[in-house]
């Protein structure tokens, strides 16, 4: 049994925790155990994910599967977005899974009801960043019909990673 709820300000620590297992288990084989660990400590701080849990135009959704948490998605609305696309985008910031639980469908259950949501804000495409090597995510945003537009980079500390872009038409 699986179920989707929205995360309050309360949920700040299960929210870090997370945060941080699913980063590390994505990318800590790409990144500098000092990066990796700054980077954790700082972008997953209760402080900062309190911060953006206080933002109005982002959201986040735990899942659950058998009463525990399996992972969220963050959506940011309007100028919450990490890019300027403007008011007919939704972005998906994270979209992350704990290890044991992919594969298990629970992505595709958070991306539905991200783009049910984008359907009923009435928004006309959804965007995501997605790195370049994670080869599982890309497989599954090519599921849902994404497609590549432009790419970023982002760093990790002093290491650099490229993301591709992709965008959904609603």
């Amino acid at each position: 049994m699986s179920f989707i709820k929205e995360v309050s300000i309360n949920d700040s620590q299960d929210l870090q925790k997370v945060s941080q297992k699913a980063f590390y288990d994505t990318f800590s084989d790409s990144s500098s155990k000092s990066n990796m660990e700054t980077f954790l400590n700082t972008n997953y701080s209760i402080q900062n994910l309190t911060n953006e849990l206080n933002e109005p135009n982002s959201k986040f959704y735990f899942v659950y599967y058998q009463e525990q948490i399996a992972g969220y998605i963050k959506i940011n609305l309007n100028d919450a977005q990490t890019e300027d696309y403007g008011n007919d985008y939704l972005e998906i910031e994270r979209i992350y899974l704990l290890k044991e639980f992919q594969g298990s469908c629970l992505g595709s259950k958070l991306m539905d009801y991200a783009i049910q949501l984008a359907k009923s804000l009435n928004k006309k495409h959804i965007w995501l960043g997605v790195w370049e090597h994670n080869t599982k995510a890309l497989k599954f945003y090519h599921k849902f019909n994404f497609i590549e537009k432009s790419a970023h980079n982002y760093s990790v500390g002093t290491d650099v990673f490229k993301d591709l872009i992709l965008i959904k038409e609603i």
